[in-house]
C-alpha cells in the first residue's frame, strides 16, 4: 500500500484507474473534440467518480482532498487525457470547496446529491473579457430589488460554461472605503437574462469545453447567495486559486506520468539503442517526476488544514520542476531521435500548454517569498 493513501485510497485510484484505462484511453477522438461528450460524462457518474468528495449522505464517496488527487491522477495516467481530467478536476472543486464548505444546509440538499450523479455539473464566473479575475477590474455588479439581486455583466474564459447547470458567479455588491465588495451567486443556466457567449477553443486540453455568459439584469433570490453575503472574493474566490493550483498538481503528475510511459513504448517500438547517457537521462527524469508525484499528495493533504503556509513554496517548486520535465523530455527526444507519434504530441501539447497558464502569477508568488527574505 502506498504510504499515503488509506486501504480505500488505494481501491479507488484501482477503480478510477480501470475506468479510464476502458473509456477515455480507448477514445483517441477525445484529444480533438471541443465539448466534453455527455455520454462519458454520463458514464463517469454511473460509476461514482463525480462525487468523490461529497459526503455519503448527500451519495457521494465522501473522500478528502488527498482522495481527489488520488483519482485525478490515476484518471490522467491510464486515461491518455489531461482535458477529461480538467473538466472532472473543475466538478469535484465545486462540490467539495465551493458548494460543501461555503454553502447552507439547504444547499447543500438541493445540488450536491445531482453533483455526485452528474446530473448538475457547475462553472466558476469569475474572470471577464477585459481585466481577467482581478477584484479591481471586475465590473459585474448585483443589484438588491426587493427580494431578488439583478446581476448584470459578462464573464469569459470559463472552465466547463458549455455544458454547465449552474455557475457561480461573483459579482459586485457593494463599495466599502474604496474597496469592491463581492457577493457569490448560484444561477441556473436556464435563468431569465442569462445567456451563453460562443465556445473558447484554446488549442488544447481537449474535450474540456470553455466559454462564457452575458447577463442581463439576471434575476436570483437571496438563497442563492453562496457563503458570506459580501465577502466572496477573500473567502472563495482567492482560495479557490490555490486550491485549484493543488489539486491539479495530481492530474498534471499523471498526464507527465502517461507522457513518459508513451515515449518509452515508442522507444521500445522503435527499437532505439540505448546507451549509458539515455539511461541516466531517463534516470534523472523518472526522479523527478516520482518527487513530484510525493509532493502532489503532500499537497493535497495540506488542504486539509486551513493554516498551510508551506503550500505556496511547495506549489511554486513543482511548478518548476515540472517545466524542467519538459525540457529534459523534449531534449531526451531530439538526442536520441525519437520518432513522436500524434498522441504524444497531443499530450506534450496539453502539459506545456498548461504549465504556461498563470505563469507570471506564479512568479509573482516567488517575487514575493524573496521579498519577505529580505525584509
Amino acid at each position: 500500500m502506498n504510504i499515503w493513501m488509506n486501504n480505500k485510497q488505494c481501491l479507488l485510484k484501482k477503480k478510477v484507474a480501470d475506468f479510464a484505462a476502458e473509456h477515455i484511453a480507448t477514445r483517441p477522438d477525445l484529444h480533438t473534440l471541443k465539448e466534453f461528450p455527455a455520454g462519458l460524462w454520463e458514464e463517469m457518474g454511473s460509476e461514482g467518480l463525480l462525487g468523490i468528495g461529497i459526503p455519503e449522505d448527500f451519495g457521494g464517496s465522501g473522500g478528502d482532498y488527498l482522495s481527489i488527487a488520488v483519482a485525478g491522477k490515476a484518471l490522467s495516467e491510464a486515461g491518455n487525457n489531461l482535458g477529461c481530467s480538467l473538466t472532472w478536476m473543475i466538478h469535484q472543486i465545486i462540490a467539495r470547496f465551493f458548494l460543501l464548505d461555503h454553502g447552507s444546509d439547504a444547499q447543500h440538499v438541493q445540488y450536491l446529491p445531482d453533483m455526485a450523479r452528474g446530473k448538475i455539473t457547475g462553472c466558476i464566473a469569475v474572470s471577464e473579457p477585459e481585466g481577467g479575475g482581478h477584484p479591481k477590474y471586475l465590473k459585474t455588479t448585483a443589484e438588491r430589488d426587493g427580494s431578488v439581486f439583478l446581476i448584470t455583466g459578462e464573464k469569459t474564459f470559463l472552465t466547463n460554461a458549455p455544458i454547465a447547470d449552474v455557475f457561480i458567479v461573483f459579482a459586485v455588491v457593494g463599495v466599502e472605503q474604496s474597496r469592491k465588495r463581492f457577493g457569490a451567486f448560484i444561477v441556473p443556466r436556464t435563468s431569465p437574462g442569462l445567456s451563453l457567449a460562443e465556445p473558447l477553443d484554446f488549442g488544447f486540453l481537449h474535450p474540456c469545453p470553455h466559454g462564457g455568459i452575458v447577463l442581463n439584469r439576471c434575476p436570483v433570490s437571496a438563497d442563492a447567495v453562496l457563503g458570506r453575503p459580501a465577502s466572496a472574493y477573500e473567502d472563495m474566490a482567492l482560495p479557490f486559486r490555490e486550491v485549484e493550483d493543488t489539486l491539479m498538481m495530481g492530474p498534471l503528475t499523471g498526464g507527465i506520468r502517461a507522457q513518459l510511459n508513451h515515449l518509452i513504448r515508442l522507444m521500445r517500438d522503435q527499437a532505439l539503442p540505448v546507451g549509458d547517457e539515455l539511461v541516466s537521462r531517463l534516470g534523472e527524469i523518472e526522479s523527478m517526476l516520482g518527487t513530484l508525484e510525493i509532493l502532489a499528495y503532500d499537497a493535497a493533504a495540506m488542504l486539509e488544514n486551513t493554516d498551510h503556509p508551506q503550500l505556496v513554496p511547495l506549489l511554486i517548486f513543482c511548478r518548476t520542476v515540472a517545466s524542467q520535465v519538459q525540457e529534459r523530455l523534449r531534449d531526451l527526444v531530439q538526442t536520441a531521435a525519437i520518432k513522436q507519434d500524434t498522441l504524444y504530441e497531443l499530450m506534450t501539447n496539453d502539459l506545456v500548454s498548461t504549465l504556461r497558464i498563470a505563469a507570471n502569477i506564479s512568479a509573482i508568488k516567488q517575487k514575493k517569498l524573496g521579498r519577505a527574505l529580505l525584509t
